[in-house]
């Protein structure tokens, strides 16, 4: 009793491997270099605490400048995630381990909130610091959509006669299967649209049970903006999905980086071929805040990116 009284209170408190890797994950790289260089300070290794300072130094500014380059595809969970392997490693093999600590009567580990209040504050700091790089750094006088949606896509002001193409998904195609049938204009998407086998084709998807549905897709090709109606239900009582595919710019990084440019897609359920008609007229004359307005009020099923 009385070794542990003296362990608990003349040992010096140092960070466990576990914790370090925690505190970057969470904290950023400037709680790495911190956590890592006061085990080293607690541990008396003072030249191995300067280097830790310098080499620590260094990867903070290297990650900031890099920052700005990383790719739109780039997976940004793995930034902490090798962050936190690092400083795991180096705690492990130059530091004290959780079996050393307990043979130990130099070391005890420190508390758990200690760790949070490190990251909490290296990740603030971290982030202002990105923040105000990050401002100076990009070109100030490009500008991105922070918010784009649908009523955020520019259509063109002249509607040429070949920026509309469409195809054809029958029932039972394979969901990337289509066949292009060329460009078209709303008069023309009427006729398509009016004698198309709707029920004939939504009886074979429900008799088959797998594949697309029947579906009728018009690209604007000036605008990236489709316009696609498929049907659904079964021959007592069905309706129209009316489905509109946008591009949209996601924020990355908490809008900080330049935003990744996605396509969604927003699907609305019509009960009548009116619907579809009319909905069909606003977009194929570029009368967007119309076309919203018409979607509007339509049942909203559902949003979400699309495949391609």
């Amino acid at each position: 009793m009385s070794y542990c009284m003296q362990k608990s209170n003349n040992n010096r408190e140092v960070f466990s491997p576990l914790q370090i890797s925690i505190g970057s994950f969470f904290g950023g790289p400037i709680a790495a270099v911190y956590l890592i260089r006061e085990n080293f300070r607690a541990m008396e290794m003072e030249s191995q605490q300067r280097l830790a300072s310098v080499i620590g130094l260094v990867f903070v500014v290297s990650l900031t400048a890099a920052i700005p380059q990383i790719p739109e595809n780039f997976p940004t969970g793995l930034i902490p995630a090798v962050c936190s392997g690092i400083a795991y490693l180096i705690a492990m093999l130059f530091q004290i381990s959780k079996e050393e600590e307990a043979v130990s009567d130099l070391y005890s580990f420190k508390s758990n909130w200690g760790v949070v209040r490190v990251a909490v504050a290296s990740f603030l700091v971290y982030l202002t610091i990105l923040a105000v790089y990050l401002s100076y750094s990009l070109n100030p006088h490009r500008t991105y959509k922070k918010d784009a949606s649908l009523q955020h896509v520019a259509f063109a002001e002249t509607i040429r006669a070949e920026s509309f193409t469409y195809n054809i998904q029958f029932a039972g195609y394979d969901f990337d299967q289509i066949d292009k049938k060329g460009t078209i204009d709303y008069e023309d998407f009427l006729e398509e649209f009016r004698r198309f086998p709707w029920i004939q084709q939504l009886n074979h998807r429900n008799s088959i049970s797998e594949g697309a549905s029947a579906t009728l897709t018009v690209i604007n090709v000036d605008a990236g903006v489709d316009y696609w109606v498929s049907i659904a239900g079964d021959q007592n009582e069905h309706g129209f999905l009316i489905g509109v595919v946008y591009p949209k710019e996601v924020e990355r990084f908490w809008g900080l980086l330049k935003p990744k440019r996605v396509r969604l897609v927003e699907v609305y359920v019509a009960e009548t071929n009116m619907d579809v008609e009319k909905t069909a007229r606003h977009f194929f004359h570029g009368e967007l805040k119309a076309l919203m307005d018409s979607l509007n009020k339509l049942h909203f099923f559902l949003q979400q990116e699309a495949d391609k």
